[in-house]
């Protein structure tokens, strides 16, 4: 598989971090096409470069915890996933690949209380946090002994060693599974970590980044439009 002829725009400015990062070389966009900005002549995306050339016209992302992850293009491995794979229309109006879960869950036990309730989301591989609406993340940190705003880290921090419980979103009957352990992002000092799961406020809808995509196997559809989530084994 080539992607001959393929626009690559180069940065004028880019983030202190990024620059200083040597294991990266640039971003790869996946969106949609409708949010191509290339000037003056609109050129084509990767995707639509490959689309001609691919078995079928899709990627899908397995992203791993503290490990290497991986994307395929044209064709969805059936054994990177366990159960079936629950499919979601996105809004074809939007530059993101944006649908509506069903509800969520604090916590996957038993006595776990489910919230029957749609909104917005992008799934974003380049977004590295669960971002959720303001109701969300004050209910989840609620249970989470110790959890407080750091301002100095502009966000939610917990223990590294407090008791965690799963994320839990739904898309009909499908419920796809963050376990609690994913939520300590990183360290901020010896005792105290910087939380996975974070506020939206200000964006106009939650992003599902990295956090939750490395418990999940996603098929990005341009085909179908649409995003098709499964949950696979996670190392324990």
């Amino acid at each position: 598989m080539h992607a001959t002829n393929q626009t690559i725009q180069s940065a004028q400015k880019v983030s202190r971090e990024l620059a200083s990062d040597s294991a990266v070389s640039g971003l790869l966009g996946l969106g949609m096409s409708i949010g191509n900005t290339v000037r003056p002549t609109r050129s084509p995306t990767l995707m639509d470069t490959l689309r001609s050339s691919l078995r079928q016209p899709l990627f899908t992302a397995d992203l791993r915890s503290g490990a290497a992850g991986r994307y395929d293009f044209g064709y969805i491995d059936g054994s990177a996933y366990t159960g079936r794979m629950q499919w979601v229309p996105v809004n074809q109006t939007s530059v993101y690949w944006r649908f509506m879960p069903s509800g969520y869950s604090i916590g996957s036990g038993p006595g776990a209380e489910w919230v029957a309730k749609p909104w917005p989301v992008i799934a974003d591989t380049g977004t590295s946090l669960l971002l959720l609406p303001d109701e969300m993340v004050k209910a989840y940190y609620a249970g989470v002994k110790g959890a407080a705003f750091d301002q100095a880290k502009g966000g939610m921090v917990i223990p590294c060693d407090a008791d965690i419980p799963d994320f839990v979103f739904g898309i009909g009957y499908y419920r796809g599974v963050v376990p609690g352990r994913y939520m300590n992002y990183n360290e901020v000092n010896k005792t105290h970590c910087f939380g996975g799961i974070q506020t939206s406020k200000g964006i106009g809808f939650s992003i599902f980044g990295d956090v939750l995509l490395k418990a999940q196997f996603v098929a990005f559809d341009l085909g179908g439009m649409r995003l098709g989530f499964a949950n696979k084994k996670l190392p324990s």
